[in-house]
């Protein structure tokens, strides 16, 4: 009878250890939560001059790779193309920045369709601009690439 209750309390007292341990696990790891949170929000404008660095450079590169050429041609790039070159912009700036710079302005744009989207709107938007300025005002690429 003995045995059966000190067993039945040690159960008792290692089901307590466990939530317990449990309970601090959940909070640590909230606070971690939080506090990583709080660092990137006051981090953001770091994070995201950054972010236009590497989003001028990328536009560069693919801008020199997708539309130079056409437009040198004096040909307006077509619907397609403009799709394949967002879409290497966007894999342009995801390699550029790396893996942990992406999950950081992620957390800040929310998810990463939300922020590929951001990308890639704001690129279509400036890429037909400068075309149509190259292509309207026949401006030559070396005079484009002084203005930037």
């Amino acid at each position: 009878m003995v045995l059966n209750m000190l067993t039945f309390l040690i159960i008792c007292l290692l089901i307590q250890i466990v939530i317990i341990n449990l309970l601090i696990y959940h909070w640590l790891k909230n606070k971690i939560f939080i506090e990583k949170r709080d660092f990137l929000y006051r981090n953001s404008e770091k994070l995201l001059l950054i972010l236009e660095s590497i989003k001028t450079q990328a536009y560069s590169k693919v801008f020199k790779e997708y539309v130079m050429v056409k437009t040198m041609d004096r040909i307006k790039i077509n619907h397609n193309d403009l799709e394949n070159a967002a879409k290497n912009y966007v894999k342009v700036v995801v390699e550029y920045c790396g893996e942990n710079l992406i999950n950081d302005i992620v957390e800040i744009y929310g998810d990463k369709k939300n922020f590929y989207e951001f990308l890639m709107d704001g690129f279509v938007d400036k890429i037909i601009v400068d075309e149509s300025e190259m292509v309207g005002k026949r401006l030559t690429p070396d005079l484009f690439e002084e203005r930037e």
